[in-house]
């Protein structure tokens, strides 16, 4: 393993030249690698970790695992990290592209720019979050991003769709002062493809619920929402497991933890097979005026093993958010043979 902190011109002096498979990236850093030395070659900028299957491959000009030569940190392949506040539009996957769109007020059309249905991946940049619209005027499909995104297929808002924007808004509305958007509801969507959608306005988390399963494809759907006290927001999560007819009872066991649970009626299990257990989600939601008890946001770590401990995973995935972070320890996938281990992580 190689700790990297400042811009290496060459890893062969550290003995780790052409030697990486994988990446952790710490503390919100962003980085840019090189096949060759002094910064040279092919070049992809990486703002979050990588395994060896995430690597983009020679065919699309970017580093494979094993060719890292060089490295310069809080740089992107186009150059430093820039101290404007806004979104950076990119045309390829994983912030790569020979040219970026920088965006740092509201575009009421892309039309007339070059990047109108152009755009495959974003990145945020000292802004809390950014709507963005399948349509001009603010129009069509609009989804809310809190984070970078780095391949926008699979969203609700999709890939090369995106024709106007708003700076620090959600698709609810813009977010006031310094507080960043809340979770004002959550939604449980299944369907055949990975093409399964979300409702509009509804920000859809891309891992499948079910992956390695050979049921649905099933995908939560979060509502972010300015940090106000004139909406509901949802204060917590957690999931319950059940196997045969216990599941009747899934009801009464998310009411039975308190005033505000109420139960998400979707197996998450669902079309895994017969023996599989049934697997519900339930929310703990609050009336106007409780803002402050929000959830910030919602999203999910997934593992080979049984043995992973979903708070440490949860906490290094996430560590860029700024957020407290922690975990459910209920595997999504319970008593599923050949599936991920799945588990839910809550940042407040």
């Amino acid at each position: 393993m190689l700790s990297v902190t400042a811009d290496i011109p060459d890893l062969a002096v550290q003995n780790f030249a052409r030697m990486t498979s994988s990446i952790r990236v710490h503390g919100g850093m962003v980085a840019a690698i090189y096949t060759q030395a002094n910064y040279q070659g092919w070049c992809q900028t990486v703002v979050s970790d990588l395994n060896y299957y995430d690597f983009v491959h020679h065919d699309y000009q970017q580093p494979a695992d094993n060719t890292i030569t060089s490295v310069k940190v809080n740089a992107t392949c186009k150059g430093p990290v820039s101290n404007f506040t806004g979104v950076e539009l990119y045309e390829m996957p994983n912030y790569t592209s020979g040219y970026t769109k920088i965006v740092t007020s509201d575009i009421a059309t892309l039309d007339g720019t070059g990047w109108n249905d152009r755009t495959e991946s974003l990145q945020l940049h000292g802004i809390m979050a950014v709507a963005v619209y399948s349509a001009p005027n603010f129009g069509g499909t609009c989804e809310t991003f809190v984070h970078d995104q780095p391949d926008l297929a699979g969203t609700n808002v999709g890939t090369r769709t995106i024709s106007s924007i708003r700076i620090d808004s959600t698709c609810g509305g813009a977010v006031t002062g310094s507080r960043p958007p809340v979770v004002g509801n959550l939604l449980v969507v299944t369907g055949r493809s990975a093409g399964t959608s979300c409702p509009n306005n509804y920000t859809k988390k891309t891992q499948d619920l079910n992956e390695g399963a050979s049921g649905d494809f099933i995908y939560l759907c979060v509502l972010y929402r300015p940090f106000t006290t004139s909406f509901p927001v949802v204060t917590d999560l957690n999931a319950k497991a059940y196997s045969g007819g216990y599941q009747v009872a899934r009801n009464r066991d998310c009411t039975s933890q308190g005033k505000g649970w109420q139960l998400i009626d979707t197996d998450l299990n669902r079309g895994a097979g017969a023996d599989t257990d049934f697997v519900y989600f339930c929310m703990r939601g609050v009336q106007v005026g409780n803002a402050s008890q929000a959830l910030a946001d919602v999203d999910f770590v997934k593992s080979h093993s049984s043995g992973a401990d979903p708070d440490t995973l949860c906490n290094e995935t996430y560590s860029y958010s700024n957020y407290q972070v922690s975990a459910d320890t209920q595997d999504l996938n319970s008593n599923v043979y050949g599936a991920r281990w799945i588990y839910t992580c809550l940042m407040r």
